[in-house]
């Protein structure tokens, strides 16, 4: 039996067979203001409750700013100090090294490296980019913690799920957020393209988000 992991995200764990399975690693993908990084806060926050460890490396907003961004939806990271670490980390070939930092001596049960799409950038698509991300993908599974990293999804349309098309054949699962208009309105989507050990449907769900964050319109489908 294949234990689960909540995501934090009200609706997603009905799709989901009960949760992420433990110790995968899950590629979240979208574009800007998709609601990546609140995905990411929820999934913490969510272990947080559960007196579980966490860790989060960022790459682009600051501690704090994250940490001030997640008060908006009613997550206060500051009363989990004990349990939450928190890191920015550049752009560089040695960010293996740097995530080894981080974790060695510690036991997490839950990683948020967001986001990958820097790397996929300084890295370039013909530098060796699947090696990296394979390398940093394992260095989150031999840590037995169940992991959520985030990448852009790329404006094209080309069908990829990330800037370069390789993250996500790397990871063990992926979620897409989007938002498109239909007519006058605009209506946001997430859909579980893919997830190991688990029995998924692929359909599109509707996604709202609001002063509580992120969440799935159950029994919404688009």
């Amino acid at each position: 039996m294949v234990e689960r992991v909540g995501t934090g995200v009200p609706g997603l764990d009905e799709n989901l067979d009960g949760g992420f399975p433990e110790g995968s690693v899950t590629l979240i993908t979208g574009g800007p203001g998709s609601g990546k990084t609140t995905f990411c806060t929820q999934f913490l926050a969510e272990g947080l409750r559960n007196e579980e460890s966490c860790l989060y490396l960022t790459t682009g907003q600051s501690p704090d700013e994250i940490r001030r961004d997640a008060k908006e939806f009613g997550i206060d990271f500051d009363n989990y100090f004990e349990n939450l670490s928190m890191a920015h980390i550049n752009p560089s070939r040695e960010l293996e090294s740097e995530i080894i930092e981080y974790i060695q001596g510690e036991e997490f049960d839950r990683i948020v490296l967001d986001s990958l799409s820097v790397f996929e950038m300084y890295w370039g698509e013909k530098d060796g980019l699947r090696k990296y991300l394979n390398r940093i993908i394992e260095r989150l599974k031999d840590m037995d913690a169940t992991a959520v990293v985030t990448s852009e999804l790329p404006e094209n349309r080309s069908g990829k799920l990330s800037r370069f098309g390789i993250a996500e054949f790397v990871v063990d699962g992926v979620i897409r957020l989007e938002g498109f208009a239909l007519g006058d309105t605009t209506y946001r989507s997430a859909q579980i393209v893919k997830m190991r050990r688990t029995n998924i449907e692929g359909d599109l769900m509707e996604v709202i988000i609001d002063e509580n964050g992120i969440r799935i319109e159950e029994e919404e489908k688009i």
